[in-house]
């Protein structure tokens, strides 16, 4: 069992999973390092940093625009890394990747998983590596301190959903529905199966992430999971004048939708 893991599994005995996605060195160098602390103080259980990439497959245009933004300024991999470990001295809560085959494999596998476990990363999502792609890829991450988060989408049969569960780590990535990021939440009529799938195959945390834009969708996207990740609304409040403490302030709003449902539950039952 890798380190996240553990820290999430401890998290989740008091409330729903938070995870925000922002990309690095957005919307510059400096309310970055602001924005990530203001995002722990907001109730962030983790943050998922992206790696800004010109071709991100996965991300919808506000994800896309932010990493056009990002590289604009210069950001690039090994600077993401240095800001990573800058960071993460000063959290209290982990720090994970989101990166592109692209461009982890013109930095080096190995030599990435090397420094950012030296920065202090902890885990490492690759949307454009699927299962049994890349066996060597795939052994480097399975041997490194990072957990490699699987993402399972309405796409995956519920044999494939079985062998993600079975050789997931960290926690399990639940895209909502099929497409790029952004836009609505889109909760599947097969996603009561495709959960207990998961359930009957590991006992990892279940995030749910792709359309969580408020309150309420994070509610009901936490109704079927054990948490939500947060990115295009996040991003798109970084927009603002005020980016750091609009962003913040955005995300404490999901943070308290995520706990109502559970705290009323509990004075039922209570």
């Amino acid at each position: 069992m890798k380190r996240l893991e553990n820290i999430l599994r401890a998290r989740l005995i008091n409330h729903k999973l938070l995870v925000p996605f922002v990309t690095a060195g957005y919307p510059d160098e400096a309310r970055f390092r602001e924005l990530l602390p203001a995002l722990e103080q907001a109730g962030a259980d983790a943050i998922e940093i992206g790696l800004p990439f010109s071709d991100p497959l996965a991300d919808g245009p506000v994800i896309q625009r932010c990493s056009t933004a990002a590289i604009a300024q210069g950001m690039h991999t090994q600077r993401a890394l240095e800001l990573s470990a800058e960071l993460s001295a000063k959290l209290g809560i982990p720090l994970l990747a989101m990166g592109y085959c692209n461009p982890l494999l013109s930095y080096g596998l190995e030599r990435f998983l090397t420094e950012a476990e030296a920065c202090g990363l902890l885990g490492l999502i690759v949307p454009d590596l699927p299962l049994g792609a890349d066996p060597r890829a795939e052994r480097l991450i399975a041997e490194s301190p990072l957990a490699r988060i699987q993402l399972v989408t309405p796409a995956s049969g519920l044999a494939r959903i079985a062998r993600l569960a079975r050789t997931a780590e960290g926690f399990i990535y639940l895209v909502s529905r099929l497409g790029v990021t952004g836009g609505r939440l889109g909760i599947t009529s097969d996603l009561p199966e495709t959960t207990a799938t998961l359930r009957d195959n590991c006992s990892l945390p279940l995030l749910t992430g792709f359309g969580v834009s408020d309150p309420l969708s994070a509610a009901q996207a936490a109704a079927q999971s054990d948490g939500v990740i947060v990115g295009t609304a996040l991003l798109e409040r970084l927009e603002a004048e005020d980016a750091v403490q609009t962003a913040a302030d955005f995300l404490a709003t999901i943070r308290e939708g995520l706990d109502r449902p559970q705290a009323a539950s509990q004075e039922s039952a209570g």
